[in-house]
């Protein structure tokens, strides 16, 4: 389970970077029943190893609800940063 999107970030400040169609993964995670901490790893193909970027988010989980991997991705995607995001 992945997402897909076109991001835009800086470098520095300075120099603007765009990444069409951008792999966005969960690169790991933990937490309780109550919530998962994300590391969000931003890649230019699937198959990359490296992120060009990475970020920190904290979902809600609930113990009732699907996988809570699942959870975590149909969360990201109600965030302005991944608007727009698409499942691969």
């Amino acid at each position: 389970m992945a997402l897909e999107k076109t991001i835009n970030f800086n470098i520095d400040g300075e120099l603007e970077v765009t990444i069409e169609n951008s792999y966005i993964k969960i690169m790991s995670f933990c937490g309780n029943k109550e919530r998962l901490n994300l590391t969000v790893g931003f890649f230019k193909e699937s198959d990359s190893t490296n992120p060009v970027k990475v970020s920190n988010i904290v979902v809600p989980i609930s113990l009732d609800g699907d996988n809570f991997i699942k959870q975590a991705y149909e969360y990201l995607k109600t965030l302005p940063e991944f608007a727009s995001a698409t499942d691969v």
